[in-house]
């Protein structure tokens, strides 16, 4: 062999031995008293430093700047598109400007689906739109989109006209055709649409397919429920099955919301029976008309995410402070924390220093913190530490 050769062969040896190595397993964890930066949030401006001592024990500390302003918030109405309806959908449409006038300084985004889900007893047929108005489908506007984003003049009567079922209103008109536990009697099934309302499952699969890519990474999610039952929990019928209804435990929701969306914050707010209502319920038991029933799972989801807890039985004043109650809730400035802060001490400082009081509320159920009272264009820097996964 000539040193040529040698050469190519010694050449092939080291080649192979970095290559090896380089496949190799390693360990990628912070060596003991190093300090490098780690992102660790889907917003770029949420930066920390990860400090780990000689132990191997690591820390993140935090420091960043958010603004009050212009925050993304994304709100679902839940429309019960059930006979018996008809009148506060109507209501609803008619008051939704107590919502948009509240909305002004929000990057908001709203959209409508119902609480219509499709089963071997509910398939797609004209009353759902062929099923194209079900399983948390969302409900087009006539403008053609597929949610409001205070693009267009015309939103209030967008809405309004989107709100107010047609096919709730044929129902009532020509007659329900539901038994005393809300099933369609057949063979009028294409009159009513479907008795059985599962807003939350509805409303889950809204999250989980995220129809027309209308829900963001980042902000607040709102869920507004319409409702005069509650959400049906009978899932002895087998119709209903093949649905994870697991999704209609209160804490599941809030849990499974989590899991799609961990950078985003959550609340419910429910205009239903509430429970203990006796008036409201009453008004709901008129002659041919479907019984109503308490929201006590709504209300429950409601209390759970410091939503509000409203009364379908109002006036329309009512509905109106209502809404203006469930804007002025959604457009409160919040923050999302990558992780809980050790000891749930946070340093929050405002720039400039606002001149009225502002309160903070920290829901570390879901690692939010609110503010609420905070001016307009007010910066919040936040300052903390959480313990490392590493």
């Amino acid at each position: 062999m000539n040193i040529k050769q040698v050469l190519l062969f010694l050449f092939f040896i080291v080649g192979m031995t970095l290559m090896l190595g380089a496949c190799s397993d390693k360990d990628f964890s912070a060596a003991p008293g190093s300090v490098y930066t780690q992102c660790v949030d889907v917003r770029p401006e949420v930066r920390c430093i990860e400090t780990c001592n000689d132990s191997g024990h690591c820390t993140k500390d935090f420091d960043y700047t958010i603004g009050s302003s212009a925050q993304e918030k994304d709100i679902l109405f839940i429309n019960d598109v059930s006979g018996s309806m008809y009148f506060e959908q109507q209501r609803m449409g008619s008051m939704f400007p107590n919502l948009l006038n509240n909305l002004r300084d929000v990057n908001y985004r709203v959209a409508i689906t119902t609480t219509d889900i499709s089963s071997a007893d509910n398939p797609a047929h004209p009353k759902n739109g062929n099923g194209a108005f079900q399983d948390g489908r969302l409900v087009p506007f006539t403008s053609g989109r597929y949610f409001l984003d205070g693009t267009l003049s015309n939103e209030q009567s967008l809405f309004e006209q989107a709100i107010a079922w047609e096919q709730t209103d044929l129902c009532e008109r020509n007659g329900y055709d539901y038994d005393s536990r809300g099933n369609v009697v057949p063979p009028s099934q294409q009159q009513c649409p479907s008795g059985d309302e599962r807003g939350l499952i509805a409303s889950y699969m809204t999250f989980r397919n995220n129809y027309e890519n209308f829900i963001r990474p980042v902000g607040h999610m709102a869920v507004v429920i319409l409702s005069d039952e509650d959400n049906d929990g009978d899932t002895s019928k087998g119709e209903f099955r093949h649905l994870d209804t697991n999704i209609e435990n209160p804490n599941n929701y809030i849990e499974r919301f989590r899991e799609l969306y961990p950078n985003k914050s959550l609340s419910f707010h429910s205009i239903v029976i509430q429970p203990g209502d006796t008036q409201c319920f009453n008004q709901q038991l008129q002659p041919g008309h479907p019984p109503g029933r308490y929201g006590q799972t709504y209300a429950e989801l409601s209390s759970l995410t410091d939503g509000i807890r409203g009364d379908i039985c109002a006036n329309n004043s009512n509905y109106a402070s209502q809404l203006n109650a469930i804007a002025n809730s959604i457009s409160q400035a919040r923050d999302i924390l990558p992780c809980r802060p050790i000891n749930d001490q946070v340093d929050i400082q405002y720039i400039p220093e606002p001149s009225q009081q502002v309160e903070v509320i920290k829901n570390f159920s879901q690692n939010e913190i609110i503010f609420q009272n905070l001016p307009a264009n007010t910066q919040i820097r936040l300052k903390y530490t959480c313990q490392s996964n590493n």
